[in-house]
């Protein structure tokens, strides 16, 4: 579990400093008064599509082995840590967590326990152990491999989620590794919810909880959204 927890920092911080960059460039074209930083979250979600794309674009070319690994994440982090205004950077990820009520943190820290058990049991789901731990193995161990779709259709569907989920596949920690960028996202989103949720100043406005906890409720009780996410590589 501990190893599980690592590997979502390192995933998040991988991410969160290819989404800097991006919002960096982007607030650079804007005047000054229209400047913004988005909502860490979603920074993220930014950084891992960028990691999708820089992976699936080079996998035509290279296998996702380590030193495909390096290229791609090893930039992030030092952009993360070495960049201008890295210290306002880190000071708004504390303040995001700081203005979470005490309900909020106690609700979070359940969903994310919930979320890391099953994130780090074996995988049982069908269709990961029938095509998708394939497809990724293909895209970590071969470049594109033409005529792959005709061993079997599902061969051919690979995506950018499948090439995140070559690079970010450390094997040498459980057996589960498949699937812990699935886990770390559905955390992401958790994250999200209670954050925009639980603030400090608005945890007992009903109005403002009422929304988010039915969301909570849905995305909990439905299979597909949350369960699924975190216990498979769908």
């Amino acid at each position: 579990m501990l190893l599980l927890a690592i590997s979502w920092i390192y995933i998040t911080c991988v991410a969160m400093g290819w989404g800097k960059l991006f919002s960096d460039l982007i607030n650079r074209c804007l005047p000054s008064e229209q400047k913004h930083f988005p909502d860490l979250m979603m920074v993220c979600l930014a950084g891992i599509s960028i990691t999708g794309w820089l992976g699936f674009s080079l996998s035509i070319f290279a296998p996702l082995n380590g030193w495909m690994h390096s290229l791609i994440c090893v930039p992030a982090i030092l952009y993360l840590l070495l960049s201008h205004g890295n210290r306002i950077f880190f000071s708004t990820v504390r303040a995001y967590f700081s203005a979470i009520s005490w309900p909020g943190l106690l609700l979070l820290g359940t969903c994310l326990l919930m979320i890391a058990i099953l994130n780090a049991s074996p995988v049982v789901h069908p269709d990961t152990l029938m095509y998708h731990a394939q497809s990724i193995k293909w895209m970590e161990q071969y470049s594109s491999v033409p005529g792959l779709a005709h061993l079997s259709n599902e061969l051919g569907m690979q995506s950018l989620y499948f090439a995140n989920q070559a690079l970010f596949r450390f094997q040498f920690i459980h057996s589960s590794d498949l699937i812990f960028l699935n886990g770390c996202m559905a955390a992401w989103f958790i994250i999200f919810v209670v954050a925009n949720s639980f603030k400090n100043k608005e945890s007992r406005q009903l109005s403002k909880l009422l929304p988010s906890l039915l969301l909570l409720a849905f995305t909990l009780l439905s299979w597909t959204q949350l369960r699924l996410t975190a216990a498979s590589a769908s």
